[in-house]
């Protein structure tokens, strides 16, 4: 269960505070929406280098983010008070400013991909971490890469196919609402935050809207029309919606049925769940991917 302080707590915390979304923080870090979420959910943890970006972004200092309290003020007589998560963060900055003289690594990250889905970056003091790809990203991507084909089938590599999967798996499309590009409108709100909810989104805990507007931005784009409202599942309250008698267990394995290019930069893919729905969804390549329809047939 994830403690009350622990440090994905206090990061969701303070970016609240700041007014940001997860994508927003994520834009000024030069990270993945996927990443933050990673650190809220303390899934993964970031380094040093990255540690001081996420204070300053945040108008915060180290102490504050790390939960070692507010800077204690210097006497100005006597001898010098010891205090110990101050004097702990000093003598880590010292070390990695020793290392990084030592070692001179390079002043730009360096990102490769050692496996599919994983994504290897090394900082700047010389610290190699290895993350989940954010697999919407990831996905875009790789149909940007597809070569200019002609409207009809597309035959993917056995890549793409495994992106598709891992999107699928990691975003829970099975649960996709349905979604009327025309208006801008949703079917059902219940079912956007049944879905977001499975998708991880929150982390299993509160849902809050500023999460769920990031969120259908993301996949969905701007000119939404929707309002934040109760549902049978979701109660509304001021820290945002509290899921009630709904499981975040995720679904079983996906497999890509076809993939048709409808006009450039333009796919529908049906994917279809073992022993659930098949899953039908336009995508529209641009800075983003976004989802232009989105039909399910149920097994």
């Amino acid at each position: 269960m994830k403690e009350a302080n622990s440090f994905g707590t206090r990061l969701a915390q303070l970016r609240r505070e700041a007014g940001l979304s997860q994508q927003a923080l994520a834009d000024r870090l030069s990270v993945t929406r996927q990443a933050v979420s990673n650190w809220e959910r303390d899934q993964t943890l970031p380094d040093l280098e990255m540690l001081r970006a996420i204070a300053q972004a945040l108008g915060t200092d180290l102490n504050t983010l790390s939960g070692s309290g507010a800077p204690v003020r210097r006497r100005r007589y006597g001898k010098k008070a010891v205090v110990f998560p101050a004097v702990l963060v000093c003598c880590v900055l010292c070390a990695a400013v020793g290392w990084r003289l030592t070692h001179r690594p390079a002043e730009t990250a360096e990102v490769s991909t050692p496996a599919p889905h994983k994504i290897q970056y090394v900082t700047a003091d010389g610290v190699t971490v290895t993350t989940a790809a954010d697999g919407w990203e990831e996905l875009r991507e790789a149909l940007a890469a597809l070569p200019e084909p002609e409207p009809g089938p597309v035959e993917p590599s056995a890549q793409l196919r495994d992106t598709f999967v891992y999107v699928a798996s990691q975003y829970e499309l099975r649960f996709v609402p349905g979604f009327d590009p025309e208006t801008g409108t949703f079917t059902s709100w219940e079912e956007v935050l049944y879905w977001l909810y499975k998708a991880g989104i929150s982390g299993g805990g509160v849902l809050t809207e500023e999460q769920v507007d990031a969120a259908l931005t993301r996949f969905f784009g701007t000119g939404l029309t929707y309002e934040h409202q109760t549902t049978g599942h979701f109660t509304r309250t001021g820290e945002g919606y509290v899921p009630e008698g709904v499981s975040s267990d995720a679904g079983g394995p996906y497999t890509l049925d076809s993939l048709v290019c409808l006009e450039p930069g333009v796919y529908e893919a049906v994917l279809r769940e073992e022993d659930g729905p098949t899953i039908t969804l336009t995508l529209e390549e641009g800075e983003t991917l976004l989802l232009r329809a989105v039909t399910r047939t149920e097994a």
